[in-house]
């Protein structure tokens, strides 16, 4: 729990830790209760089926949580979110904004796809099919990030 809580204060409310949390709300376990207590209270929530999508505009925010029983707006968890404001980086200092020379820079690796650079792939695992998806990826637009994009595993 001491862990759990120095993460939470030690992390930028603004900076996306790899493909593993959005500030402090780490994808595949946090709630929307907690995405309330970091972000205020969200612009607008949209339920669809088994699915809530909050958005907070001012910061340019969308978080999607996914649940499979109940409603999925109280009894769901983050596994998808996409970040489009200035104010936002990763944890390797790319901001959106940035141009694509900067991209490479700080991700050698990346992959250009026809969704946005791919900045960190994973496998889904194989109940799923077993193919590489977008773990941490860019939109682009004049060759600048306009936003990131955190996806989960769902078998994680």
């Amino acid at each position: 729990m001491a862990l759990l809580l120095a993460f939470t204060l030690a992390v930028s409310p603004y900076t996306i830790q790899r493909d593993r949390a959005v500030g402090p709300l780490r994808i595949g376990t946090a709630t929307l209760s907690q995405a309330r207590a970091t972000y205020g209270q969200p612009t607008t929530v949209r339920y669809r089926p088994n699915t809530c999508i909050a958005r907070w505009r001012p910061l340019r925010l969308a978080l999607f949580f996914l649940s499979f029983g109940g409603d999925p707006c109280t009894s769901s968890t983050l596994v998808f979110a996409t970040a489009a404001s200035h104010r936002w980086k990763t944890d390797r200092g790319l901001r959106v904004g940035n141009r694509r020379a900067r991209l490479l820079a700080l991700y050698p690796h990346a992959k250009a796809h026809p969704d946005g650079w791919w900045l960190i792939t994973r496998r889904a695992c194989k109940e799923v099919g077993g193919n590489p998806f977008p773990a941490l990826k860019t939109q682009m637009g004049s060759r600048r990030v306009t936003a990131l994009v955190v996806s989960a595993n769902i078998c994680e």
